[in-house]
């Protein structure tokens, strides 16, 4: 008994119209009736062929690994793939590593054993990824056409402040006065020096709409709906389509990894209804540019910090808040003496309601960065424990790189027989007759295209390997010990914050934080191990443990010139 699975894809209804995955899988179906298959499966995907991994094949895939199938059957060759690299990984993956039968309804029984059932294969996948790309290549013409008659193409959501009308070539923008006006109002306020964070502030205690509230686009309301942000800000001054001029083609391919910026010679202009004159526009922007060299000017003081960049917020991670949660290095200034904190942004931004600000208190730098190191140093009067923990976490890093690990192997598998077809190919050209031009001509485009397949995959190994997990091995214990031998020896090798940030990394060491009845509390993580850090109060007498810190100079000092590291060696009791 032969038992089928029957597989419909389609990229849109738009782009397939006639040839809809219900119609895919009744003409699958007559087809596997007429042959004496029993159907075990009909499986749709709403998915682009140029890519491996779909919900829908995925599934195809689990089935015959399974054995619950023994036989595929597809509309034709584009319903299955779209590119010879798909082919090629779907041929040595599926089709050959389980002996499945292929039926396409168009030309029945697919030989992809044969070396001519091979090479008729490639040649129909070079055909479809022809014809796709020739397809792309019209529709982005026509979106072309319709920017150079001034039209902006595309389904997406209306511009703030502007709305639309007619459709397609008709389609034309107009500016809504309404949203005009406070457009306007931020572009003057920041050109006048006004901070963004004081213009959020306003706006969000007016009542103002925001983007989201004006286009009732954001169907799935987040907890800071109808809060004006500076990201929200930013986005808006920096759009040139307020000053007249909408800029498209400014990227190439879709979100994601193959999302790529066009050079600016690239970009194609659509005159827009200007909201703010150019004048007002520039003024902005250099406004805008001042603010970010105060803040690159003022990062000097972030060497200081030992921990700087590897400490997350507990409370944001468990809000569900978007980003890594990262704690940031801070110093403020108190009667002139400058004072170093950990701290939250999420924890200072005034257009927040207070209850929706991170709770999370500063932490003092000396505190946590002293805790940090003691916790290190420990570890030198235990190397049993290191090399416990790291055997641990080296099993614990393998396992969870196994599937990717595995997908890598299957794609060097492809790769290893596309770069034997293609020696083959090439080997079968040179035996053909001077005369033989149209057989050439078909090898090179073949070739061609067994090319950019090869180029494609290597690309998508690069992609999955640097999603690996860091693994530690024995270069991050060489540092550890050498750190330690240098010690006994009686050297201060890391006596600065750089040196001692090396062993840091070296060993993996994050933290993250949380508040505890307003008094900040940490946990250290190191290779799977989580250690509750004890914050010691490092202040003068009369100072409770949240008062702030004893001041620090830039270069590490307490104020008067020496050095403050009371774990380097000769501070050891």
């Amino acid at each position: 008994m032969t038992r089928a699975i029957l597989y419909a894809r389609v990229s849109s209804d738009e782009q397939n119209k006639g040839s809809s995955p219900d119609d895919q899988i009744r003409r699958c179906a007559e087809y596997a009736r007429t042959q004496g298959f029993t159907v075990v499966a009909e499986i749709r995907d709403d998915y682009t062929g140029y890519e491996f991994e779909r919900p829908g094949f995925d599934k195809v895939r689990q089935m015959i690994a399974n054995r619950e199938a023994d036989t595929l059957v597809c509309l034709s060759g584009d319903r299955l793939a779209r590119t010879v690299f798909v082919v090629g990984r779907i041929s040595s993956e599926l089709l050959r590593r389980h002996r499945v039968n292929l039926h396409f309804v168009s030309r029945g029984r697919v030989d992809y054993d044969s070396p001519e059932g091979e090479f008729i294969m490639l040649m129909e996948a070079v055909g479809n990824q022809y014809w796709g790309t020739k397809a792309k290549e019209v529709m982005k013409n026509g979106r072309r056409a319709l920017v150079q008659d001034g039209i902006k193409p595309g389904q997406g959501p209306t511009l703030y402040g502007y709305v639309k009308s007619g459709d397609r070539k008709e389609t034309r923008y107009h500016i809504v006065e309404e949203a005009a006006v406070i457009i306007r109002r931020i572009f003057k306020e920041v050109a006048d020096g006004c901070a963004i964070l004081a213009i959020a502030r306003d706006l969000t205690k007016e009542g103002v709409p925001t983007p989201s509230q004006a286009s009732n686009m954001q169907k799935v309301k987040r907890k800071d709906y109808g809060i004006w942000t500076p990201k929200i800000l930013h986005r808006i001054l920096k759009n040139e389509a307020y000053a007249g001029t909408l800029w498209l083609n400014r990227t190439t391919g879709t979100h994601g990894k193959d999302l790529q910026y066009n050079p600016r010679e690239k970009w194609i202009p659509v005159p827009m209804p200007a909201i703010v004159d150019r004048a007002l526009f520039d003024a902005a922007q250099e406004a805008l540019a001042g603010h970010v060299s105060v803040l690159r000017d003022g990062g000097a003081y972030r060497q200081t910090f030992l921990m700087a960049g590897i400490i997350r917020c507990e409370h944001c991670a468990n809000r569900g808040r978007p980003g890594n949660n990262i704690v940031t290095p801070s110093m403020r200034s108190s009667k002139g003496r400058p004072f170093a904190y950990y701290i939250c942004s999420k924890s200072i931004l005034s257009y927040l309601a207070k209850e929706e600000r991170c709770p999370l208190p500063s932490v003092p730098r000396d505190k946590l960065d002293n805790a940090v190191w003691r916790f290190v140093e420990a570890l030198y009067e235990n190397p049993d424990a290191i090399l416990a923990s790291f055997q641990e976490a080296q099993a614990q890093r393998r396992r969870e790189n196994a599937a990717t690990e595995s997908t890598i192997a299957d794609l060097e598998h492809t790769l290893a027989d596309q770069r034997t077809k293609q020696e083959n190919l090439w080997l079968e050209m040179a035996s053909l007759p001077k005369e033989a031009t149209s057989a050439k001509t078909a090898l090179h485009n073949v070739l061609a295209r067994l090319d950019e397949a090869i180029a494609e995959g290597v690309e998508k190994v690069r992609v999955l390997s640097a999603t690996l997990l860091a693994v530690p091995d024995d270069e991050s214990l060489a540092i550890f010990w050498e750190y330690r031998d240098q010690v006994r020896e009686g050297l201060q090798n890391a006596d600065t914050v750089e040196k001692k940030r090396r062993v840091i990394d070296a060993l993996n060491v994050t933290v993250s934080v949380h508040g505890d009845a307003g008094k900040p509390k940490a946990t250290l993580h190191w290779w799977g191990i989580d250690t509750p850090l004890t914050l010691e109060d490092d202040t003068p007498d009369g100072q409770g443990p949240d008062s702030a810190p004893k001041p620090v100079s830039l270069d590490g000092s307490n104020g008067n010139g020496v050095k403050r590291y009371p774990h380097s060696a000769d501070n050891k009791a």
